[in-house]
């Protein structure tokens, strides 16, 4: 959809999840190595930051646009 819209920040947006998904792995690594580590409080503040500041933010900037642009959910 960003692309047939024309969303001027598709490619700031998909470096995001991929940098999502590295920090992810990363997550999972520690994990492997240490399964009783403190992995729950990476993981928490992880998905803290996530929330906030790319879902609360960064995805309604682009949920904005696509309903400026006529999309319906």
């Amino acid at each position: 959809m960003f692309a047939e819209y024309g969303y001027a920040d598709s490619e700031e947006h998909k470096r995001q999840h991929n940098e999502l998904i590295a920090q992810v792995v990363e997550l999972k690594e520690k994990f492997m190595v240490n399964p009783q580590g403190t992995i729950s409080a990476d993981l928490m503040l992880f998905l803290k930051r996530w929330l906030t500041n790319h879902i609360m933010r960064t995805d309604k900037e682009y949920s904005e646009f696509l309903i400026s642009k006529g999309v319906k959910y």
